[in-house]
């Protein structure tokens, strides 16, 4: 990479001060673009119908205009038409639920499946496609009583689906894994069922080699924790001990490096609900991971951290009703340590920072915080002090642990904004959205996966219509993504490309009540790809401005318009948050 030398360095500097111009509504309107027809068109349509590929290439939604519900795929930049992705339905057929939930796609972006009375009404079924709909879709499940359960998974390679069905026995639902391609027929994963028993919950580990599941398989009504290869090549082992109890809870977790499986059970004394852990294979008995629990105290939510180190979990262990959150090794090393006291959140109000270091939590409505995942300092508290009435509803941590967004009426109670500050609290924090006048708010936020970006929707610009923006997370002038929104339309639903690149967002732009897909790129602050936005990033582009040698570079050409130029440098200024003297 070409760098500018020390001498001119004021002269870019000062062309740095000479790009900046007020921020313009003009970037989104030129790279805009409609990805598909009115694809709901109701007075209160459903959100989470559509979901971008995890190479970012395309957007696959449903579809019921006009009805019956069907599958659709078309790539994020709108470069062809929508393709219809599942096969005519039979009458009063549907591709089911109206959820994208009910939607995978394989981790290779090669392949959807998805579940729909497809062939027989009311006779739920399980379908792959290839996304770009080169072929006709592929019925993965034997021919079942009822329905293939809306819960399936693809494992993390993308070579097979798990599934739920009553597919042997009427109404008795257990545990199939199948390959995604449908090359060979399923394979029954769960062991043999008690008469009323069922298989619930299911996890597959992220190397892809093991299922692990909650079932009353040997007592009716005593829910276990069971444990088997995905390739059904050996049969499926208990992992709890024997339960004092009737269950282990229907939420359970496997450690990112899929050794160790965590949950909550009923194991030592009945209907006390303890943590333990276990390895994924059954190979030693499960330890419990608290310290004795007072009477009447019960552990409620945990979590993993990402390196598979730690547990967090939230109980009131020491004294009954009063919660307090506590870490502990996944191994159950030593004791655990005390976080926070009290906590008064729920299992959505914590987070483990990505390099497992930090813990950030909202307690209450009042506060978002960040403390040590040690516990070897105190809690801090990252948001500036509310006034009277105003809380934190909603936060959120980077990729890189370093930054916290979150949404506070922090300087008016009566309107929500964005801010971000540093996780460690080494820096105020500061705003990040537009100005703001009363009954105006912030509804809504998510960071690009890279973390350099913040896409948001609010009512910034026009009262009551909420429109979609985008900020670098260290702050500067935000850019609206929307396109030109019709009287009374507005955003609803919107997603970022997993490498940031693009936002998709479903809203009724063109004509009022008629929505559809649309998507826009974002600019790129981070140009010179160091994980930081600074000064650098635009002098990255300076540089490249008028050199026909570098005029290909696809990272300095930041509005993706083929041409380096001064507006490539302006949009990155604006993201830096330069000011002119």
């Amino acid at each position: 990479m070409r760098q500018p030398t020390t001498r001119f360095l004021p002269v870019i500097l000062a062309a740095l001060l000479l790009f900046m111009e007020a921020p313009s509504n003009t970037y989104a309107q030129s790279n805009n673009v409609r990805l598909t027809g009115s694809i709901f068109n109701r007075i209160t349509p459903p959100t989470d119908i559509f979901t971008i590929s995890p190479d970012g290439t395309r957007v696959i939604y449903l579809d019921d205009e006009p009805s019956p519900t069907e599958l659709y795929s078309v790539p994020i930049d709108g470069s062809s038409e929508p393709v219809k992705l599942n096969e005519e339905l039979i009458d009063g057929g549907s591709v089911w639920p109206i959820l994208v939930e009910g939607i995978q796609i394989s981790t290779d972006s090669s392949t959807v499946v998805y579940i729909a009375d497809q062939d027989t009404d009311n006779v739920v079924e399980l379908y792959s496609v290839p996304i770009d709909g080169s072929a006709e879709p592929t019925k993965l499940n034997n021919p079942v009583y009822n329905s293939v359960s809306q819960f399936f998974v693809i494992s993390a390679d993308g070579n097979t689906v798990v599934y739920r069905a009553d597919q042997d026995t009427d109404n008795v639902f257990e545990l199939y894994s199948v390959p995604i391609d449908g090359s060979a027929g399923p394979t029954k994963l769960s062991g043999p069922l008690v008469a009323g028993g069922t298989v619930g919950p299911f996890q597959i580990s992220a190397d892809s080699n093991r299922v692990v599941y909650a079932a009353d398989q040997d007592i009716d009504n005593k829910f276990e924790l069971y444990s088997v290869p995905i390739d059904g090549s050996t049969g499926a082992i208990k992992l709890n001990k024997p339960l004092a109890g009737d269950f282990v809870s229907s939420i359970l977790t496997i450690s990112a490096d899929s050794s160790t499986v965590v949950y909550l059970a009923d194991e030592d004394i009945r209907d006390v609900f303890e943590l333990y852990s276990v390895p994924i294979d059954g190979s030693t008995q499960p330890i419990k991971l608290n310290s004795p629990l007072v009477d009447g105290g019960d552990i409620g939510s945990w979590k993993i951290s990402p390196d598979s180190n730690t547990v967090v979990y939230c109980g009131d262990q020491d004294t009954n009703e009063f919660i307090e959150m506590y870490s502990v090794p996944i191994d159950g090393s030593h004791e655990p340590a005390k976080l926070i006291s009290p906590f008064a959140g729920f299992a959505t109000d914590f987070e483990i920072s990505a390099d497992s270091s930090q813990v950030v939590y909202k307690n209450g409505n009042t506060t978002v915080n960040s403390v040590p995942i040690a516990g070897n300092a105190n809690p801090i508290q990252l948001n500036d002090s509310l006034p009277s009435g105003g809380t934190v509803s909603a936060f959120q941590t980077g990729s890189d642990s370093q930054k916290v967004v979150y949404i506070a009426g922090q300087d008016s109670a009566s309107i929500p904004e964005l801010f971000s500050v540093p996780i460690d609290g080494s820096a105020d924090a500061i705003q990040l959205n537009g100005p703001l006048v009363i009954d105006r708010r912030v509804e809504d936020f998510d960071i690009s996966a890279n973390g350099t970006t913040v896409v948001y929707s609010a009512d910034e610009d026009t009262n009551d219509m909420i429109e979609l923006y985008s900020v670098s997370i260290v702050g500067g002038n935000s850019e609206k993504v929307n396109g030109p929104l019709v009287s009374g339309g507005d955003v609803i639903d919107y997603r970022i490309s997993p490498d940031g690149s693009t936002v998709v967002y479903m809203a009724d732009q063109d004509t009022d009540g008629e929505f559809a897909l649309y998507s826009t790129t974002l600019p790129d602050p981070d140009i010179n790809d160091d994980n930081t936005i600074t000064p650098a990033d635009a002098i990255y582009v300076i540089n490249r401005i008028g050199d026909p040698k570098d005029n290909n570079n696809a990272a300095a050409d930041v509005d993706n318009n083929g041409i380096i130029n001064a507006t490539d440098a302006e949009l990155v200024i604006e993201q830096i948050g330069l000011q002119p003297d």
